[in-house]
């Protein structure tokens, strides 16, 4: 083992490689397959089929989300699998059925199964997930307490690159369109990009590995500690993740060092070492006596087999590892000889037990921090924290620009905690309004004020319009480009509006918050043609987004076409039975029409969906009263 060199030549770290595939590389592999294909990462991800499935869901009733008032359910249809929400009124008679078919199952069945559907190459999760451990389904995680998002969470690059192989059929100018998504966490996720040495291999150049390094694949065991904990790392190391400059999740290759390609930060708070996440198992770790009093010798690899699942290992593998240091359970350890025994002096019961994590419900997996005090408790109420600061765990010392994206983005993507802006904003100022300029727009745009955004544009960054030209994975100049048009919407200043929401979508033709805004945008131009083609485009893309379907509706609207903007309107709410805005526009058109009754149904079906609503209660109560005119009149 190199234990010396931390830049070790592979090939692998060449800009001409390409992956090539499990299946290549069983050709030559196959007892190191027939294993690898049992384990969590081999089972990760697969197309949607009985097989593939844990979950016995026609022996448990409907999941119910009490809060939102929907239920789900999952029923395998010969060799297809259906989602269905729907909903039930007091009489127990359905007023609402959505039902999607699923494509692929995430997850190795180990904890979860969790469903995947996609909607022209735009992959999106089912509102449903089979926890395993519990044996029982529910909301999939981070749709409890209200936050169902039902079938709109997409499934970026962000998401595939770590539960799957290298996704490099994804879609640039794209947030989760991908051509083809491979089928589970392969060789090459820990082995590098392998057209070298398949190439190589195919040549009769045949290295003996028993004694010299083959550097046309990466052989993990030759990195160093460090190298190889980074590996590991690159999905064990959950996170909010700030990428460098230029960079993408498809950037980091094994042998690299994790900083290099993005900093991943965690939130951390006073006085709570007992909660984590699940995929925290680096942090956890790092967290130990034993990695810190030996670095450079105790790593994942030390008790893990990546080629064998850990349904087999069996428990001496682990307990052996322990005992490298400390000896047998007899000669060290100070618990009660009784207790011991009734845990078969299996050390990882009582210095790692299994416990639920933080962001996961119904799952248990033991804490990756060995210790020997775990009196203390899991604290998931975030709220009741106190709040240290944000900590890049893989660099201790990351950049400017870095920690202001990661407080940014904490704010946006997890905890919308004023304080997290405020962060961000004494870091800026740090730096001086004339650096960051994608920041500074971002800081402005998350505080909604518009016209802050357009002054710090026109003062600081007047070329805008020029510079955002870069196409990346990130869509970084494209959001920046959102942003700016935004801000000049919402002043009504439409001619700069139009100019940046045409760049945004020029780089990125398929992001469908783009191509809302640019829509909107159109219409107050009165461009109507073009709005309307970019919302047939939209509902290709995001046919359950009630919204699309409400401006389509409002466009049809504006043009005079009542009879369609009902259709599209009736169509929102079909997707989405709470969407409000809807049922009050078809009630409009049907009041000016003066279609009473037709007005009156529409806003009781609406008050049967929110039956709390005081303005929908004093509508209904108006036009009633307009109906009894009428009829009287008669």
């Amino acid at each position: 083992m190199d234990n010396g060199n931390d830049s070790l030549p592979f090939w692998a770290h060449g800009d001409s490689l390409h992956y090539v595939g499990i299946e290549t590389c069983k050709s030559c592999h196959a007892d190191i397959y027939e294993t690898y294909i049992q384990t969590g990462m081999g089972q990760s991800y697969e197309h949607a089929h009985p097989g593939k499935s844990k979950a016995n869901f026609h022996n448990h009733p409907p999941v119910y989300d009490e809060i939102n008032n929907f239920y789900y359910h999952a029923v395998w249809k010969n060799e297809a699998l259906f989602v269905i929400e729907y909903r039930l009124n007091s009489s127990e008679d359905t007023i609402h059925k959505l039902e999607r078919r699923v494509d692929d199952i995430i997850g190795s069945g180990q904890h979860t199964n969790s469903h995947i559907f996609a909607i022209n190459n735009h992959y999106f999760q089912a509102p449903i997930t089979w926890y395993v451990q519990k044996d029982k389904p529910d909301l999939p995680p981070g749709y409890e307490d209200g936050a169902n998002s039902r079938f709109s969470r997409i499934i970026g690059l962000e998401c595939m690159s770590c539960h799957n192989a290298m996704p490099t059929e994804f879609v640039m100018g794209s947030e989760n369109k991908f051509k083809s998504v491979p089928q589970g966490i392969d060789c090459e996720r820990c082995h590098g990009p392998g057209s070298a040495h398949v190439a190589k291999i195919g040549r009769g150049d045949i290295t003996d590995t028993s004694q010299y390094a083959d550097y046309s694949i990466i052989n993990p065991a030759r990195l160093t500690a460090q190298l190889r904990f980074e590996l590991c790392s690159r999905c064990h190391l959950q996170g909010n993740a700030v990428l460098k400059e230029g960079k993408s999740f498809f950037d980091f290759i094994p042998g690299m060092h994790l900083k290099d390609v993005m900093d991943v930060y965690t939130p951390r708070y006073e006085g709570d070492s007992s909660s984590f996440i699940m995929a925290s198992h680096v942090d956890r770790f790092k967290m130990s006596k034993c990695y810190q009093s030996a670095p450079e010798e105790y790593v994942c690899t030390s008790c893990h087999n990546p080629h064998k699942s850990v349904k087999i290992t069996g428990s001496d593998a682990f307990n052996n590892t322990c005992k490298n240091c400390h000896g047998t359970s007899g000669d060290v350890c100070t618990e009660d000889a009784r207790k011991r025994k009734a845990v078969d002096n299996n050390c990882v019961d009582c210095h790692m037990p299994s416990s639920g994590s933080s962001d996961i419900p119904h799952v248990f997996v033991h804490d990756h921090y060995v210790r020997k005090d775990y009196s203390d408790t899991i604290t998931k109420n975030k709220s009741s924290q106190v709040f240290a600061g944000l900590v890049a765990i893989n660099n201790p010392t990351p950049d400017l620009r870095s920690k202001i994206n990661a407080y940014l983005q904490q704010y946006e993507r997890f905890d919308n905690w004023p304080f997290l802006l405020d962060s961000a904003f004494l870091l800026l100022r740090s730096a001086g309004k004339d650096t960051f300029p994608h920041e500074w727009i971002q800081y402005h745009h998350l505080l909604n004020n518009h016209r802050a955004v357009i002054e710090y544009q026109q003062s600081h960054f007047y070329n805008a319009i020029n510079l955002l030209n870069k196409q990346d994975y990130s869509n970084r100049d494209a959001w920046t480009a959102y942003r700016l048009a935004e801000a000049y919407n919402q002043v009504q200043q439409m001619d700069p509006a139009h100019i940046f929401i045409d760049k945004a979508i020029k780089l990125a033709p398929h992001h469908p918050d783009f191509l809302q805004k640019a829509a909107i945008i159109d219409i107050k131009l009165k461009r109507f043609e073009s709005a309307g083609a970019i919302y047939q485009r939209l509902i290709e893309l995001q046919p359950l987004d009630p919204v699309v379907w409400n401006n389509l509706g409002y466009l049809y609207q504006l043009q005079g076409q009542s009879q369609s903007a009902i259709g599209a309107y009736t169509k929102a709410i079909d997707v989405d039975p709470d969407y409000m805005p809807a049922y009050v526009k078809i009630a409009g058109l049907h009041f000016q029409d003066k279609n009473y009754k037709d007005a009156v149904d529409i806003l009781k079906k609406a008050m049967e969906m929110d039956p709390n609503n005081p303005e929908l209660k004093d509508q209904v109560t108006y036009l009633l009263s307009l109906v009894k005119e009428t009829n009287a009149k008669k």
